[in-house]
């Protein structure tokens, strides 16, 4: 019987861990965000939430940098790192592999190496919403939402 007690606690904490997670959603940036952050509060360590309001799938977790001059996320030889402005809101990004306009001018000046490398689907979705990207605000529960085109990518600090 004095075994008894034991068994029940670790059976009780086994099966509490078969629990699936329970998840935050991940939403499209709303009107119920606070005021825009300043440029100061954009250079950190970020693990991407959420990429145009799902969570980011395939199996993958996506840490995205951002400094005063650069948003990057691993492997940047793929091409994954851009230049950016940013004031009162308002962001720009630009990367020589940005989709854009024939004729239009590449304004970033990044030096990356090359390399060949398999590349998830989820990066290129990441890459495609950080493309067309053009404000920023901060959600409720201290979430950083970049927006703009349709997109949107959900930015928690690591």
């Amino acid at each position: 019987m004095r075994y008894f007690l034991p068994f029940l606690t670790v059976a009780g904490m086994a099966l509490a861990g078969c629990q699936p997670a329970v998840s935050r959603p991940v939403a499209a940036p709303v009107a119920d965000t606070s005021p825009v952050p300043a440029a100061g509060e954009l250079p950190g360590e970020y693990r991407v939430a959420g990429i145009d309001g799902a969570e980011v799938s395939g199996g993958i977790g996506i840490a995205l940098t951002i400094t005063d001059q650069l948003i990057r996320f691993d492997p940047t030889c793929a091409g994954f790192s851009w230049t950016y402005t940013y004031e009162a809101g308002a962001l720009r990004t630009d990367r020589p592999e940005k989709p854009r306009e024939p004729g239009a001018p590449y304004t970033a000046s990044i030096k990356r190496p090359t390399c060949r490398i398999a590349v998830h689907p989820e990066q290129r979705r990441l890459a495609a919403a950080l493309d067309a990207v053009s404000e920023v605000a901060r959600t409720e529960d201290n979430a950083l939402v970049l927006s703009g085109g349709g997109h949107s990518v959900t930015l928690f600090t690591q």
